[in-house]
């Protein structure tokens, strides 16, 4: 029965819901933020300033608070 064929899609394809673990999700604001410091040596890595910003960009929309200080530093430091 249509009701069968259906239960038998959904149980082939419900493996693939599963979603991929993120490579970012036990970051810790304090380890990127001293990470961040690069961005004021004489010599920058353009991958490992956009992996940095990228991690920077991961914390903040997972709903961590950073301090005003932090905020400028970080920007300051990437717009140097």
């Amino acid at each position: 029965s249509m009701i069968k064929e259906i239960q038998g899609l959904k149980d082939k394809f419900k493996d693939e819901d599963v979603e991929a673990p993120s490579p970012f999700q036990d970051l810790e604001k304090a380890t990127v933020l001293q990470e961040c410091r690069c961005f004021h040596e004489p010599n920058i890595e353009p991958r490992k300033c956009a992996t940095l910003i990228t991690k920077m960009l991961h914390i903040v929309t997972q709903g961590e608070a950073l301090t005003s200080t932090e905020v400028t530093d970080v920007f300051f430091g990437v717009t140097k």
